[in-house]
Formats: structure tokens, C-alpha cells, sequence
């Protein structure tokens, strides 16, 4: 702990990303199917759930590409750029059988960030299998797309 917060696991650029240590999973966020959006809850208390969130100094927000098919990260990433905070961006990779294993990453990075709307994520990684992903990302660094 550095000045009160947690620094990320693993080196994360030239300097140290740091986040508070707790964040804010969003995996409800668009879910339909299992947390019943738009059913027991809309945007607006999605919208007011960052910003209630970045008000309590919370600034780390995960999500994946699994997370409401995809829909969860474009909404993150639209929160995300069009808030002032400076927010902490993790996104997870999901090995689902015939993807192509650690070769499709790279592919998966990509899909993440156009749906995220971002040039790069802060932290990147295997939804189920960390150590696999760690291994094949690491190629993700050299294309600018993680902190090196």
C-alpha cells in the first residue's frame, strides 16, 4: 500500500498503477439474463452506481467481454470517457471452448477495447485461467494495447 492505496497486482507501466482495493464488478451492468436488466433495474441506476461510486473514491471498474455479451463493457467505457475521474479499467478475457486458446488473446483484446471505446486497458485478464493469459498477453504489451 502506497499513500493509503492498494498498488495493482504485477507491474503495470514505467509507473505503478495505482487503485484503491476495493472496486466495482460490473458484471450486472446490461446482464439480462442473470441480473434481469431492465427489469429490476435500468441505465439510470447504472449511471448512478459509477457515479455514486467515483463520489466514494472507489475508481477501479471491472468488467469482461462475457459480462452481458460485450454490453457491459461499452458501458463502462462510455462512463468511463466521459467522466473526469481517472478511473482504472480491468477487462477479462473469456477461454470459451474453440476459441483458439492463448492464440486468440490478441483477437480478444481488440473486441474488448472497440467495445470499450479505448486505445488501452489498465489491467487485462483470463476470466478463469490467469497464468495462461499472462503468458500470451504479455505480446499485448508491445502493441500498446496494456502498460507496459
Amino acid at each position: 500500500m502506497i499513500g493509503g492505496r492498494h498498488v495493482l497486482p504485477g507491474p503495470l507501466g514505467a509507473k505503478p498503477r495505482r487503485s484503491r482495493a476495493v472496486g466495482c464488478r460490473c458484471w450486472a451492468w446490461r446482464d439480462k439474463r442473470y441480473w434481469r436488466y431492465e427489469e429490476a433495474y435500468g441505465p439510470r441506476d447504472v449511471i448512478g452506481a459509477f457515479e455514486a461510486s467515483v463520489a466514494a473514491g472507489l475508481d477501479l471498474f471491472d468488467t469482461a467481454e462475457v459480462y452481458g455479451w460485450g454490453k457491459s463493457e461499452k458501458i463502462v467505457g462510455a462512463l468511463a470517457r466521459r467522466s473526469e475521474a481517472n478511473v482504472v479499467i480491468a477487462t477479462k478475457y473469456a477461454p470459451l471452448s474453440g476459441r483458439g486458446g492463448a492464440r486468440a488473446i490478441h483477437k480478444g483484446l481488440a473486441g474488448s477495447l472497440k467495445r470499450l471505446g479505448l486505445q488501452r486497458v489498465d489491467l487485462f485478464h483470463d476470466i478463469i485461467r490467469a497464468a495462461e493469459t499472462t503468458s500470451a498477453a504479455s505480446g499485448c504489451v508491445t502493441t500498446a494495447r496494456l502498460p507496459a
